[in-house]
């Protein structure tokens, strides 16, 4: 599924409303949630962190992953992605990757955005939801175009309202 969202300043916070309601963060009347979804989160480390003990590769599998699942183990199947690389030396698109097999190695119900990544990763991305939900997941894709409108099977486009008389 797609949720298409405005482009502009209301974008972001919209997300985060949104995303907390299909993962049951936020409780809504009107949103019947029959599965649990799980949230991509955006990969953050903080500058401190980044420059005393930088975050690998292997350690945010650790850390974030699910041990008894080799999901998340396929990041190294992506170009140029060691173990031993650092976090904060990675491109959007193979760090996107990395959050998203992590959180596939917990639940193959998702909610994810494609912000910060090119358009190409975004095709990348999306590809890998689609073969990865194939036979009994789900994912919900909140995003500001309409790119993949075709390749869904639901679409649903948000517009924002004016509350003027």
């Amino acid at each position: 599924m797609v949720v298409q969202l405005p482009n502009g300043p209301y974008f972001y916070g919209l997300l985060l409303i949104l995303v907390d309601i299909l993962t049951g963060k936020t409780k809504n009347d009107t949103v019947d949630l029959k599965d649990e979804f799980r949230f991509v989160e955006h990969i953050k480390e903080s500058r401190w962190t980044s420059i005393v003990y930088p975050l690998t590769v292997e350690r945010y599998i650790k850390k974030y992953g699910n041990p008894d699942s080799d999901v998340a183990k396929r990041i190294y199947e992506i170009d140029g992605i060691k173990p031993n690389i650092r976090i904060n030396t990675l491109p959007g698109t193979p760090r996107k990757l990395l959050s998203l097999l992590t959180t596939f190695s917990w639940t193959d119900k998702i909610v994810f955005d494609l912000a910060g990544i090119d358009p190409t990763g975004g095709q990348r991305t999306f590809d890998l939801v689609k073969s990865q939900v194939d036979n009994s997941g789900a994912a919900i894709l909140i995003d500001s175009y309409d790119d993949f409108k075709n390749d869904c099977s639901k679409f649903v486009k948000f517009e924002l309202v004016s509350s003027r008389n």
